[in-house]
């Protein structure tokens, strides 16, 4: 199926590059979003160059590109309208398809701040704590998961969820975290279930206040699951951010360069 862009990626102020042919000419011009009338519309600064317009008005079609946390993202769209007066603005159609590629990896660093993770339901899958009248068929908890982000990037995070599970020695891994688990929530921090629940794709709301030099609350970030691995008291899980947010990406650049100044570097990309 295609895949379709979520209006939360045109934040207004985003740079995007608009490159048109018509005949033998080519045309690159770098603009910004203005908003969008999802899903219908993208609407954007039009470029002027002496007073005219920098896209070729005789061609309907276009190619638009941006870069959004490491990760480029181009799509067609066509021309729907150009103005000049009251201020220059060029209205696209909606994308609907896109195709997106990693351009870098990036600086990562190493922390521990708690958080709370809230998995989202597949579709067809039983609603959170909903069991029937049996609490251990639930498939998803009722109150979000106790857990830690240990490593942070502009394009994702890597979050660590405590075992509570007989068949791991946990009582040193997170005990604050652990602490707050009440304990019709424990089954859902055992092994298996959290590996059958964080599977490959699925989508979560994370939140959790950044530390300085920010200090900054965020209210359920959206993030994707990339990959899981079993820890010895933990599963650690690999995240994107999945959804630009307003103010994330540059609170996390501002940790990871505080961070890389004034203390050692990170040893691997994420």
């Amino acid at each position: 199926m295609p895949k379709q862009l979520s209006a939360d990626y045109f934040l207004p102020g985003l740079s995007i590059l608009i490159e048109q042919r018509s005949g033998s000419m080519n045309s690159r011009v770098e603009s910004r979003i203005i908003g969008t009338a999802s899903p219908c519309y993208l609407l954007a600064e039009l470029p002027m160059a002496n007073g005219r317009p920098a896209i070729l008005t005789d061609t309907a079609q276009c190619v638009i590109r941006m870069v959004n946390a490491g990760v480029a993202i181009g799509f067609r769209a066509a021309i729907e309208c150009v103005q000049t007066t009251p201020f220059p603005l060029v209205v696209f159609s909606y994308p609907e398809e896109y195709q997106e590629i990693v351009i870098r990896q990036r600086e990562r660093i190493d922390c521990c701040i708690e958080a709370l993770l809230a998995p989202k339901e597949w579709a067809g899958e039983p609603p959170q704590g909903a069991s029937g009248g049996a609490p251990s068929l639930a498939r998803l908890p009722s109150e979000p998961y106790y857990s830690a982000v240990v490593d942070l990037s502009m394009g994702g995070c890597q979050v660590a969820i405590p075992y509570i599970d007989p068949l791991f020695t946990t009582e040193e891994a997170f005990p604050e975290l652990r602490r707050q688990v009440a304990p019709a929530q424990e089954m859902f921090y055992r092994s298996s279930r959290l590996q059958d629940i964080f599977t490959k794709g699925r989508t979560c709301d994370l939140s959790c206040e950044l530390p300085a030099p920010v200090t900054m609350a965020f209210e359920k970030i959206p993030v994707e699951t990339r990959w899981t691995t079993k820890a010895q008291h933990s599963l650690l899980i690999g995240f994107k951010f999945s959804t630009p947010m307003p103010g994330l990406s540059e609170a996390v650049q501002e940790i990871i360069e505080y961070q890389l100044k004034y203390f050692k570097r990170p040893v691997r990309p994420m």
